[in-house]
This record gives structure tokens, C-alpha cells and sequence, in this order.
């Protein structure tokens, strides 16, 4: 037999315990350590937002600024910016608290119900400890309300976890919205400047013909009687832009107005006009607010 004596009850004496610790001499092998993690503090991050000015290329602003003439009245692109930027903003702000709005409402509702609810399984509860014995239908009174009160406190924390990833989906979209702003509206928010259809003509030429998009012979401007005269006068540097080979034709036309250009390629007809690029861009806005 075995000179063991098995048992399942011990003697534990309380006055006698020992305290196992394997880094209790961690100090006195590694000071440093300790002394570094004393040291070290976290230190706040202070993020700060970009102002739309560091956003811009300054040499892409400085080559359109040198291509204006000085004494001539101008849009400040950043006015326009400004205002762009106010505007989105407030509807930002608006569309955030109508998000809250609603989900206060539906979380208020969820509320109400649980609370009908509740009290309608306290009255039950009430009826069947009077037959079962008044201290089992309280517990479970207790029992049906706790889990009444966690489903409520999961499906109030889900709405407000909605309206947090919304907002956090709101705002790179604005961020988006303000640089494809300031991109676009280079160039074309002088409506009253004289030379803006040269603007727009150049770059119509430009991203289609002289980039190689479109292979034509013949371009014909159409241009109207107010903007005859300057687009005339800019006719060779528009030739040497679209080179010898294309013949480029300029036509008066009576059904067009001021800042207002068609062009005409072998395969295509293109509305460069300042209207048409400014209604363009505000229906890239709104696709963006969708």
C-alpha cells in the first residue's frame, strides 16, 4: 500500500502567508527601466486643421494670377471660397442636427414603449405572486425589467453610434468638396473680366485637342458679337496653341451671348461657355451632398 494519506480537507493557518512576486527585485536589477517609465508621459497631440490657404498650390496660383492683367476687375476666388465654404458648412450643421433630431425621437419612442411594457410586466408579475407566492414574482418582475432596461440601453447606444459614423462619413467628403473647390473655380469665377472666354476657349483646346484626346483637322469657334473682337485679336496664339496642321476658323454668332463659346472639331461639339462650366460644377455639388 501506499505510504501516502489522502485527503480532501486541509488546515490553512491565515497568520501564515507568503506573497510570490516574481518582479518584486525588479527594481534593484533594472533602475532604469523604472525610472524611465516615470519619465516618460504622454504627452497631448495638438491637431489643428489646414487653413485652404496651405492647401493650394502656390505656384499653380501664381502662374494663373501672372496670365491677368493688372486694373481689371475681378472675383477673389477666395471670397467665393468663403462663401462656398459657409454655405456647406450650415448645411453640414443642419443635416447633423436632424440626424440627432430624429434619433432623440426614436430612442425617446423606444423609451416610452419599454416603460409600457415594464409596467405591464410588473402588473402581471404582481398577479401571478399572488398566486405563486409574492416574493417569486418580484424576482421575476426584477429579472424581466433588467432585460428590458439592456436591450433599451443597446438599441440608445446603436442609434448614436449611427449618427457618429455618419458625421465621421460627412466630414472627408467636406474636405474633399472644399480642395475640388478652390481647383475648379480657378480661372472661371471672373464673369465680368473681358478676357475670360480666352480662359475658357484655351482650356477647351487644351484638354481636348492639344492633349491629344480628339483628332480633328478643322476647329471652328462660334463666338458672340461682344466677345468677336478679343478672341480675333488672340487668333494666332490660338493657332500656334493647336498647331499648323488644323485649320482654325472664328465665326460670329447671333444666338450666342456674352461668354459664351461652341466649338466645332471633326467628331465632337464642344460648350466651353462660362454658364455650362458653372452649371457643370454645381452638379458635382450636389452629387457630392447626396
Amino acid at each position: 500500500m501506499s505510504n501516502l494519506i489522502k485527503n480532501v480537507y486541509f488546515t490553512v493557518d491565515e497568520s501564515d502567508k507568503r506573497v510570490i512576486d516574481s518582479d518584486i527585485h525588479g527594481k534593484d536589477v533594472h533602475p532604469e527601466i523604472y525610472e524611465q517609465q516615470q519619465d516618460d508621459e504622454i504627452k497631448p497631440f495638438n491637431f489643428r486643421q489646414l487653413s485652404l490657404d496651405e492647401e493650394t498650390d502656390d505656384e499653380n496660383v501664381n502662374s494663373q494670377i501672372d496670365d491677368f492683367n493688372e486694373g481689371m476687375n475681378i472675383i477673389s476666388v477666395d471670397e467665393v471660397r468663403e462663401e462656398e465654404k459657409q454655405k456647406l458648412s450650415e448645411e453640414l450643421e443642419e443635416e447633423k442636427n436632424r440626424i440627432l433630431s430624429e434619433a432623440k425621437e426614436q430612442a425617446q419612442l423606444i423609451v416610452d414603449e419599454a416603460n409600457n411594457s415594464a409596467e405591464e410586466i410588473k402588473n402581471q408579475a404582481f398577479e401571478e405572486g399572488k398566486n405563486q407566492g409574492l416574493e417569486e414574482g418580484r424576482n421575476q418582475a426584477f429579472m424581466q425589467l433588467e432585460e428590458q432596461k439592456n436591450e433599451l440601453e443597446q438599441e440608445y447606444e446603436a442609434k448614436f453610434k449611427e449618427v457618429d459614423q455618419m458625421a465621421e462619413r460627412l466630414e472627408p467628403q467636406y474636405a474633399e468638396l472644399v480642395v475640388n473647390l478652390v481647383e475648379k473655380l480657378t480661372g472661371v469665377v471672373c464673369a465680368d473680366k473681358k478676357d475670360v472666354i480666352i480662359y475658357l476657349i484655351d482650356n477647351a483646346l487644351r484638354t481636348n485637342v492639344v492633349n491629344g484626346i480628339e483628332k480633328t483637322k478643322n476647329i471652328t469657334l462660334h463666338i458672340s458679337k461682344e466677345d468677336m473682337g478679343i478672341v480675333s485679336a488672340k487668333r494666332d496664339e490660338l493657332q500656334q496653341q493647336v498647331g499648323s496642321d488644323k485649320e482654325l476658323d472664328i465665326i460670329e454668332d447671333a444666338s450666342l451671348m456674352h461668354n459664351q463659346c461652341i466649338i466645332d472639331l471633326d467628331s465632337k461639339i464642344i460648350d466651353c461657355s462660362l454658364d455650362a462650366q458653372l452649371d457643370n460644377l454645381k452638379e458635382q455639388l450636389r452629387m457630392l451632398a447626396m
